[in-house]
């Protein structure tokens, strides 16, 4: 494809490990009705490694991990807690921003420098630039032999399968920062970037902006959803936008008084969607309403970092500094 080019120099670091022991956690049924409706804390009291989780991450085998920054990932089978750290394990360093999974149902970790993969739950590999820090924010699984890789000052890298590129000189080329990435139901690639979102469908590239009826230009968030609208949150502003293949739709946070940094967005089983916000909370909008959580009123914090569910359909969040919550959707879905 036209947007493969410019190979990276390299450095490529490959270790043998297995699996360590995990720690045993007695978790209450999910389908206890006592339970529909209900929050749950984690923190380092029961079972996170950290507090700081940035991402967080379903995989192919129902195993629910957590990126957490400064003491590495972890992976949640429901009932106890499988730790990777610097300390336990081979993986490249314990700033963790991002999770992924790749077709082969292998790993990707991105941290503030460099990759680090876990193949087949024991191999370690890890990849860094030689000739800059690789701050890694955002990977993508687009296709079976397509992954892209957003980073902060240095664009996009490509993974085509076999080795990992620059991109071609393209309307994204000049956005040095790539804050998110994700594909639609079409298969076009969205990007998000400090100033603007930029969608490629592999013969052309389109750029929306302020002017096209985004909320803002810093694009901190796009999330497909089942009904084939395109989310966008943004860096400031009491609105976030959804496009619907022709044109934007704008629809009001908290009616538009609340400044909100949107860094996240998920859709749950049920059809909500979700905001995880900056100095907000969560948002859960139901198509009519906005519903606010927020620490003042028994929510994790008012941080939230990423978003997405388990294996039984509950979503879970991951907070700025203090853990993660899950909440246990009701029976009866919409």
């Amino acid at each position: 494809m036209s947007i493969l080019k410019y190979r990276f120099a390299w450095t490529l670091f490959i270790i043998i490990t297995f699996t360590i022991p995990a720690c045993d956690k007695n978790e209450t049924d999910l389908l206890d009705p006592e339970e529909t409706g209900q929050f749950v804390f984690y923190n380092t009291s029961n079972g996170l490694p950290g507090n700081f989780v940035w991402d967080l991450k379903l995989d192919s085998r129902g195993d629910l991990w957590f990126a957490t920054y400064g003491q590495g990932v972890s992976r949640y089978d429901g009932e106890s807690w499988t730790v990777y750290n610097t300390s336990n394990s081979n993986i490249l360093n314990n700033n963790v921003t991002c999770i992924e999974e790749d077709p082969d149902g292998d790993m990707w970790f991105g941290t503030d420098n460099g990759i680090t993969f876990l193949v087949d739950n024991s191999s370690w590999f890890y990849l860094t630039n030689q000739d800059t820090i690789l701050n890694v924010l955002d990977i993508k699984t687009v296709s079976t032999d397509l992954v892209l890789v957003g980073t902060d000052g240095l664009g996009y890298i490509i993974y085509d399968g076999y080795d990992f590129y620059y991109s071609d000189p393209s309307p994204i080329s000049e956005q040095n920062t790539i804050n998110v990435i994700e594909v639609d139901g079409d298969g076009n690639i969205w990007f998000g970037t400090d100033y603007g979102a930029f969608r490629y469908d592999y013969q052309n590239w389109n750029g929306y902006f302020s002017s096209n009826g985004l909320p803002d230009d810093a694009i901190w968030s796009i999330y497909a959803d089942s009904r084939g609208r395109i989310w966008f949150g943004t860096g400031g502003g009491g609105e976030v936008a959804y496009y619907d293949g022709s044109r934007f739709h704008v629809v009001s946070l908290f009616n538009g008084k609340n400044w909100n940094a949107v860094v996240s967005i998920f859709e749950d089983k049920g059809g909500d969607i979700w905001f995880g916000t900056w100095f907000n909370g969560a948002i859960r909008y139901d198509g009519v309403l906005m519903h606010s959580y927020k620490e003042y009123n028994g929510f994790l914090e008012d941080d939230i970092e990423a978003i997405a569910s388990d294996k039984d359909g509950n979503v879970w969040f991951g907070g700025w500094s203090k853990g993660a919550a899950k909440y246990t959707l009701p029976v009866t879905l919409k």
